[in-house]
């Protein structure tokens, strides 16, 4: 959400950086005693910040800055009421285990001049987003991870992500955003989603112990006022005791990710790169205009690159992401954005 000038610009990094560490590292003491694998038996809990922060630029511009909080029930074995939904979205109720998934969030979004009280012709709107979501993560043998989705929320500013913006850079002494009353105003916001991950081994085999390389390839769409979207893509993963889960943690629009991982062992190290491409023939943040009137010119198609560490010890996982994402108007700055996810995720 953008750096303040002079030589304290990396210091919000290395806070967010040591802060996560200090973190991981007290909940993992906790756990010492333990001699296996942590799966989540009672569920987990993940928190994840993403920012512009992060990129070589660090300037304030599209996506900006998201957080989100969710929680992920313990698995069900037995299909029971979600039976239907089961069968629905994977053709069968054999062999699958079902984690019902909750979360609150928040994302942001800046045109790149947000020094410029009136709006800036060729530049998209500010844009605030606060929702609620709930869904479903379904584990078919470690070999299919499908994931589902209802989320409702609010743009606009009843979003409260001008407070957020606008406090968080006076905290930090930088540049405070002039634009804000030019935001897109209040509407509701939903959409569906669904995502399937595919876990092919290509070495060793997916979720055991020891050296593994694994290929992930998946496939989704979204439905809503929100977004509207069809997405095709692929990871590959490399590592110490990789295990299996349905990506790092991380918001939408992106590659699949969540707070479920499956640890093959006590502790594993892994690297990760990936993209995906998407249709998009609806996205709310590009199609509506600002309070004056401004607009861009949404591109249909646009996608990700990404890499990505993650590690985990114990009950934890500490991940970090870096994207490259294409262009998504036809007025914006040519080298599309770039931005950073720090996720934390805890199983009890």
């Amino acid at each position: 959400m953008g750096m303040p000038a002079g030589d304290v610009s990396c210091v919000p990094r290395m806070a967010i950086a040591l802060s996560a560490w200090l973190l991981i590292e007290s909940i993992t003491a906790l756990a010492l005693a333990g001699n296996g694998p942590h799966h989540a038996e009672n569920g987990s809990a993940t928190l994840v910040l993403e920012n512009d922060i992060f990129g070589r630029q660090s300037l304030d511009r599209d996506y900006t800055n998201g957080l989100e909080l969710s929680w992920l029930r313990s698995p069900a074995r037995e299909p029971g009421w979600s039976g239907p939904l089961v069968r629905l979205v994977t053709g069968s109720d054999d062999k699958v285990e079902t984690r019902l998934h909750f979360a609150v969030g928040q994302q942001v979004y800046t045109p790149e001049d947000i020094v410029e009280r009136d709006p800036v012709f060729g530049d998209r709107p500010y844009a605030g987003l606060l929702y609620a979501s709930a869904g479903a993560i379904i584990n078919a043998n470690d070999e299919r991870i499908d994931q589902v989705q209802l989320l409702l929320g609010v743009v606009g500013p009843a979003s409260q992500a001008d407070s957020l913006q606008v406090g968080y850079h006076r905290l930090i002494r930088a540049r405070i955003p002039a634009g804000w009353s030019n935001q897109i105003s209040n509407r509701p916001a939903g959409e569906v989603s669904w995502r399937r991950t595919h876990l092919i081994a290509l070495a060793g085999k997916v979720g055991a112990p020891g050296f593994g390389v694994d290929f992930a390839p998946h496939y989704g769409a979204r439905a809503g006022n929100l977004q509207s979207s069809i997405s095709i893509g692929g990871a590959v993963r490399i590592g110490k005791n990789v295990p299996v889960e349905a990506g790092a943690a991380r918001l939408k629009p992106s590659l699949p990710g969540a707070g479920y991982f499956k640890p093959s062992a006590y502790s594993g190290l892994y690297a990760y790169a990936g993209v995906e491409g998407r249709y998009v023939p609806r996205n709310l943040f590009l199609d509506e205009p600002g309070r004056n009137g401004v607009r861009v010119t949404r591109r249909d198609f646009d996608g990700d690159a990404l890499i990505g560490i993650a590690i985990y010890r114990g009950p934890a996982r500490l991940s970090y992401t870096h994207y490259f994402r294409t262009v998504q108007y036809n007025e914006q700055n040519r080298q599309g954005s770039e931005y950073g996810s720090l996720a934390l995720t805890v199983n009890f």
